[in-house]
């Protein structure tokens, strides 16, 4: 029968769909996380992680990626008693970059006087040792405010200060200052951004240690760090801190719910239209958490770097002396600091829609400032995330593969991107889900179009064996026959216009699959995809059985 055929080509669509060693894939080593994977391998599909899920959005898509020719790039961080370290990022940052001339640096120093040795300092040395016929080479590119490291508040007002540097770059890159840059890394990060097909994009991620440097500093062979799990949650800030979730054969950015301060690149209309709030003075955990929702409610979408993008590594040597302690050492020389501590953490909670004490001070200024109109509610944020302001019982990690959710007030995006319209997008949005939505798809097609010519095949016998019964006899039976030959024509004549109704019911069909295979492409691990797979087999079924019963009661007819 045709619906076996149907049937046994969705199998092989499905099987076509499992490991071929070159899907994107994690492997989960949680037996109850409040999550729907299992402990083993979990598949993503990043091909759809830009397609929404809801059926009413699914032809909304992110603005496409806008990169000039030609253009300059900011990079910014802030060192903490860290000069030898954040010298050598400064040198690797100019020394390995495809286009230094088009770097812009901007770092906020924190050193004690006296006690410490400057970062501009330690990048000069470096920077005369590798170019020995200037004094400091690229020095004129470098911006720097070297402030007392023991007035230090914590990395928000720091990050705040540096946003100040930006000037009129494309791109803006944040990092941390013990880091190292690989070969051409200016050019390789602004590829990997371009393949997450999205201008709001930021690559964002914990970047893995220098032991994770591939041989003569090449890219690592397959794994990338992505941000997906948390905890945290249950502490007295009631704020997650993160935890890396390597990813394997990563060719293309995955989409993340979670930003990370040790690399965040993006355009830099990003941190004009999400500026960091910097009254937020003695925040650590919690920092982070901020700083996705701004960015993601105001439209911009987290992705971790693919494995291409992984150019940026992180020092992690630990007790080698070279970051001597940390701004909470400084509490002590501000008499308020628990406080300000408290109305930090009060107005964090307020922001994010935290409960708060009742005798909680919130500082509430220039909210509007920091926290603007959202292109997308904070409620969203939340279920985006995973996190529950309600009950932490209710958390999730959300590390199966996401989706790109749609923009509620799509025209704060429109205004600064011309020529995009998110709405407009749905009629020009490419419907195919890839190789195994086009076997499903064609399959059914012919399936219905075996099912019709079988249909009038049957006609065309009966109708010519009642013509040659008209003429083989006379009298009552050529009335009868006549009868016979009307009752065709309308048997006929009504199989047409069930067969244009069909068309239509075949074509919200193959919609309908469409859309399944979405999910069913990025669920092939676990009960999810056997429930989708047994959700299509229940609508060809039917489908099938109704054409059935149409040809048995044609034949019944025929007989009779």
């Amino acid at each position: 029968m045709p619906n076996r055929v149907v049937l046994g080509l969705l199998a092989a669509a499905a099987a076509a769909a499992a490991d071929d060693g070159t899907r994107p894939y994690f492997e989960w080593p949680y037996p109850d996380r409040r999550n729907d994977n299992r402990q083993g391998r979990v598949y993503l599909d990043p091909s759809t992680q830009n397609i929404p899920r809801a059926a009413a959005h699914r032809g909304f898509r992110p603005p496409s990626p806008r990169i000039p020719e030609v253009f300059d790039l900011f990079l910014g961080f802030p060192s903490y008693r860290d000069s030898v370290r954040c010298g050598y990022t400064l040198w690797t940052a100019y020394a390995r970059a495809a286009h230094p001339d088009r770097v812009h640096a901007g770092v906020i120093d924190q050193i004690v006087d006296g006690e410490d040795t400057g970062c501009l300092e330690e990048y000069c040395k470096l920077a005369h040792a590798t170019w020995p016929t200037e004094t400091c080479k690229h020095r004129e590119l470098i911006q720097l405010t070297v402030l007392d490291a023991r007035k230090s508040t914590g990395p928000v007002p720091i990050r705040a200060r540096m946003q100040q540097f930006i000037q009129d770059e494309e791109f803006c890159l944040t990092v941390d200052a013990h880091m190292q840059f690989l070969p051409n890394w200016d050019i390789e990060l602004v590829k990997d951004w371009a393949r997450a097909d999205n201008e709001m994009a930021v690559l964002s991620t914990y970047p893995p240690g220098y032991d994770k440097i591939g041989p003569n500093l090449t890219v690592p062979a397959a794994d990338n760090a992505h941000l997906c799990v948390f905890g945290g949650h249950e502490d007295h800030t009631e704020m997650p801190w993160f935890s890396r979730q390597v990813i394997h054969r990563a060719e293309v950015p995955q989409m993340a719910p979670f930003w990370g301060g040790c690399l965040s690149f993006n355009k830099c209309h990003a941190e004009k239209r999400a500026p960091v709030d910097p009254r937020l003075p003695w925040v650590f955990i919690g920092e982070e958490y901020v700083r996705a929702m701004q960015l993601w409610t105001q439209g911009y979408d987290i992705y971790s770097p693919s494995r291409h993008g992984m150019v940026i590594f992180h020092n992690e040597t630990k007790g080698d002396g070279a970051m001597k302690g940390n701004f909470w050492a400084n509490a002590g020389n501000f008499p308020n600091q628990y406080t300000e501590s408290s109305q930090s953490y009060t107005r964090l909670k307020m922001v994010l829609g935290f409960p708060m004490d009742k005798a909680s001070v919130a500082d509430v200024t220039d909210l509007n400032v920091y926290y603007p109109r959202k292109v997308r509610s904070l409620d969203a944020f939340l279920n985006f995330t995973g996190l529950s302001n309600v009950d932490v019982q209710r958390d999730r990690w959300q590390c199966e593969q996401m989706h790109w959710v749609p923009y509620d007030v799509p025209e704060l995006v429109e205004d600064i991107l011309p020529g995009y319209s998110m709405r407009q997008s749905a009629s020009l949005a490419n419907a195919s889900t890839g190789d195994v939505g086009h076997v499903v798809q064609d399959a059914v097609a012919a399936a219905n179009a075996n099912l019709v010519a079988t249909e009038h095949e049957i006609l065309r016998l009966v109708q010519a064996n009642a013509a040659l019964l008209r003429q083989a006899d006379n009298g009552a039976k050529a009335e009868r026959d006549d009868k016979l030959l009307a009752a065709w024509k309308d048997a006929e004549a009504n199989l047409a216009a069930r067969d244009a109704k069909q068309a239509e019911a075949t074509a919200a069909l193959l919609e309908d699959v469409r859309i399944q295979l979405v999910h069913l492409k990025e669920s092939t691990n676990g009960n999810r995809g056997i429930a989708v797979m047994a959700e299509y087999k229940e609508i060809v079924l039917l489908q099938a059985f109704v054409v059935v019963a149409a040809i048995v009661y044609c034949v019944w007819r025929s007989k009779n």
